[in-house]
């Protein structure tokens, strides 16, 4: 009888993006996202600011049968830095012994991902220069909001265990987390099969439904005040200009305002909008007097030559086809304004320009996701924006004490800039 030899569990390194490239193609096929570059690849793991999490199995012949990774960011609680996690790119080979059932490969790897790289700070005491839950940094100081003194931006040099043995997930996984910080949170949109074995095996429940708020360009166009003030104007970057040291100022000053958020800073806007290859983002500023008060980013998106079938609406019941055929449409990645009534001529401003940008690209839609507690998406309504549903489950998992997933639903606001959806 043939041995059977237990996959590896480690930490992917940078000669892994092939195969698992392989098995990610091999499992979502062409039409499932599954022909990502590995150029992509390593601009989504090797590049991260805040370094690489990603975790894979690895069979006896060297194919890649599992694999489970994050996307860090910044982000601030309470007045305290931390890094949160989105789980993105998980998928396991139905072939292989258990896949996503109770205790498969999946879950495995899953738990062995969560050892290196999800809870609690391991110590109370960070390293020097290093950002963490144990950071405090005031909310009534924006001083010490400016001066996350973030952890380290490197990752793993090879991702190698010293003592690591095939098979040993337990005792490889935590070599994952050398040099990295811990998130106490993580959260994602997983496909049907990984959120069943996400809810079942690790432990993950359900936030929101992802929303999204969608204008059609030819009726924003009617609406009254959907015009800026004078003062504020708005400067878009050039395809390789840089987002402005400002950007830092800003993303700080929104953060003050709410007791959980995510940072996106200039370092953060320049990795996921300027440096991600083959993707357009177009990047506005919203100034007045030179000072930058808010900034939006946008990506135009042709639904019948890419596949984004939750940017499309559900057809009603006893109908082929939605309503409203595919076509371009104009995706707001990010919405960085300001709450308050003093700042409502930025987000007018912002939407002007995100109309004229649609009409110059033939686009007939605006989508754009936003907490729905926020002014902005009671504002947006007003001026012309329906709320559809997209049938995309957020999951996530806390492990802060005193803030379950009721507090994070009434609390933290995403983007779609902060998802891998686009």
């Amino acid at each position: 009888m043939a041995r059977h030899t237990l996959p590896t569990i480690r930490p992917a390194r940078d000669g892994d993006g092939e195969a698992v490239l392989e098995a990610f193609g091999r499992v979502y096929g062409p039409l499932g996202g599954g022909q990502r570059t590995l150029q992509e690849w390593r601009w989504r793991y090797r590049d991260q600011p805040l370094g690489r999490r990603s975790m894979i199995a690895v069979a006896e012949d060297g194919r890649v049968l599992a694999h489970y990774g994050a996307l860090a960011q910044r982000a601030l609680v309470d007045g305290r830095w931390t890094v949160f996690l989105q789980a993105v790119d998980s998928f396991c080979d139905p072939r292989a012994r258990g896949g996503l059932a109770r205790g498969g490969l999946f879950a495995r790897v899953g738990r062995a991902f969560e050892r290196a790289f999800v809870g609690l700070p391991i110590t109370a005491a960070p390293a020097a220069n290093t950002a963490s839950a144990a950071n405090v940094a005031p909310a009534a100081n924006l001083a010490s909001v400016a001066n996350p003194a973030p952890g380290p931006a490197v990752p793993d040099t090879d991702g190698t265990c010293p003592g690591g043995t095939g098979g040993a997930d337990s005792q490889q996984s935590e070599c994952g987390a050398r040099g990295l910080e811990r998130a106490p949170f993580i959260w994602g949109l997983p496909v049907l099969p990984a959120w069943r074995s996400g809810r079942g095996q690790l432990g993950y429940g359900q936030l929101r439904q992802l929303l999204l708020l969608v204008g059609e360009v030819e009726q924003l166009e009617a609406c009254e005040g959907s015009a800026g003030d004078s003062a504020t104007t708005v400067r878009e970057l050039g395809p390789d200009e840089l987002p402005p040291n400002a950007c830092d100022i800003l993303a700080r000053r929104l953060l003050m305002t709410r007791r959980v958020g995510v940072l996106r800073d200039r370092a953060w806007l320049a990795w996921r909008y300027r440096q991600r290859p083959a993707v357009e983002y177009h990047l506005a500023l919203a100034e007045r007097g030179g000072e930058l008060l808010g900034l939006a980013v946008a990506r135009i998106i042709d639904t019948r030559a890419e596949s984004q079938p939750w940017l499309l609406p559900a057809p009603f019941p006893g109908q082929l086809e939605a309503a409203n055929p595919a076509g371009k449409c104009l995706v707001l990645c990010e919405w960085c304004v300001p709450a308050g009534e003093d700042a409502r001529p930025v987000g007018r401003a912002l939407l002007a320009w995100a109309r004229e940008r649609a009409q110059a690209a033939g686009a007939r839609s605006i989508h754009i996701h936003l907490g729905e507690r926020s002014a902005e998406f009671q504002a947006l309504q007003a001026a012309g924006f329906k709320v559809r549903a997209t049938g995309r489950t957020v999951a996530a998992r806390s492990f802060l004490p005193r803030r379950d997933l009721v507090w994070f639903a009434d609390h933290l606001e995403v983007s779609l800039g902060d998802t891998d959806l686009i």
